[in-house]
């Protein structure tokens, strides 16, 4: 499955809940109404009825799921499990924003993983990616919220590592902004908070920043570095963030948001054998492509480089291999340290006639501990050329 599948997506009711019609129809309680298949009386010409959007059940089951995402979902054995499901705030007002969140445990490394939310509202089913969320209900009532951590099988198959539902209860708190909020900005592991008042307020703030750690503020900023190194690569972990400050009346005023963090992935580790290729030039004497090869062990024992190969990809995708040795492949100018050499590789024109899309070149020895070895380079691409793959033409005298 595609991680563009999870982007956060909205099932028009049109096209997917037609789906659902016959699993229910007009209301929760209420049968699917029926829907006569005989034309209308040839005395009465007019269109065939047209089949209304029907409205999304609240209850949003993995049958639900499946048929409107036209998925097929299994359920998997896994070590994952959502050691925490929740929200922001637990009773979040009606027309604003709250941010779930999840937390996962176990073997959270398993290849593809995808963890999404998934809803009802407005007659549409809608579903976002990531340990976390952003949710506005429109209206009070108790919502139930489906996170799922899946991957793809084959195809349309997905597997189902696991899942909890979140019942979310919205409150109507009026119209207006809120008279707290919190707004955050976040770079690595720092945060920088400021809590946002509408109405006046007295006296200090207190945070709470999720990780244990709490703070008193006299002004309503403040700064908090969060243990970011403790993160595995590409780990996401998520805070749930509290202030409280009191009004100028002396009600007490609570806000909440999240902050997420992602582990820093380390940089690639360089490989044991390198190769660089320098740019093709033209030899007009000898009517040949050439490249400058550089080739370094960093790590492994002394390589032997015993034999070479060139595959020569034509138009329709065949291929035409041959084996050389590697005097033939390379014309060597230098030979480094363990293995390593500096070395001339050779296309000659006739090897690039028409239909030769591409040209790659391998070379194969072991290293003094027994392991093989092995390099691939692309001496020649018809893309590298443009607008043509055909050598320039030598000036007349």
């Amino acid at each position: 499955m595609k991680r563009a599948a999870w982007v956060a997506v909205t099932v028009a009711a049109a096209v997917a809940l037609v789906l659902l019609m016959s699993r229910r129809g007009g209301s929760s309680d209420d049968p699917a109404p029926a829907v006569s298949s005989k034309p209308p009386p040839a005395e009465r010409p007019g269109p065939a009825p047209q089949l209304g959007p029907a409205p999304v059940p609240a209850a949003i089951d993995d049958a639900v799921i499946a048929q409107v995402l036209d998925e097929e979902l299994v359920a998997v054995a896994s070590g994952v499990t959502i050691a925490e499901l929740g929200a922001d705030d637990a009773k979040p007002c009606a027309g604003r924003p709250v941010w779930l969140r999840a937390r996962l445990e176990g073997d959270t490394g398993e290849g593809r993983l995808v963890s999404r939310w998934i809803w009802a509202s407005e007659q549409r089913l809608s579903m976002q990616p990531g340990a976390t969320a952003r949710f506005t209900a429109q209206a009070p009532g108790r919502y139930p919220i489906r996170f799922q951590v899946v991957r793809s099988i084959e195809g349309k198959r997905i597997g189902v590592l696991a899942e909890r539902t979140l019942e979310l209860d919205v409150v109507d708190c009026g119209s207006g902004p809120p008279p707290l909020r919190v707004e955050a900005k976040v770079m690595g592991g720092r945060a920088n908070f400021t809590a946002l008042a509408a109405v006046p307020t007295r006296g200090g703030y207190r945070w709470e920043f999720g990780d244990g750690e709490d703070q008193a503020s006299d002004g309503p900023s403040v700064r908090h570095d969060y243990p970011i190194l403790e993160l595995r690569d590409r780990e996401q972990r998520s805070y749930r963030v509290a202030v409280e400050v009191a009004g100028a009346d002396g009600t007490l005023l609570r806000a909440t948001s999240s902050v997420i963090l992602y582990g820093q992935v380390s940089p690639p580790r360089p490989p044991a054998i390198a190769a660089e290729l320098g740019d093709a030039t033209w030899d007009e004497a000898g009517r040949r492509w050439q490249r400058r090869l550089e080739v370094d062990n960093r790590e492994r024992p002394v390589i032997t480089w015993e034999r070479g190969e060139r595959h020569t990809l034509h138009d329709g995708d065949r291929v035409a291999s041959r084996n050389l040795t590697v005097a033939e492949l390379l014309t060597i100018i230098e030979n480094r340290a363990a293995g390593g050499l500096v070395a001339t590789v050779t296309v000659t024109a006739a090897e690039t006639g028409p239909g030769v899309r591409r040209i790659t070149d391998r070379l194969f020895g072991h290293d003094a501990a027994g392991e093989e070895a092995s390099l691939t380079w692309v001496p020649w691409d018809r893309d590298d050329f443009d607008p043509d793959p055909v050598p320039p033409v030598a000036p007349r005298r």
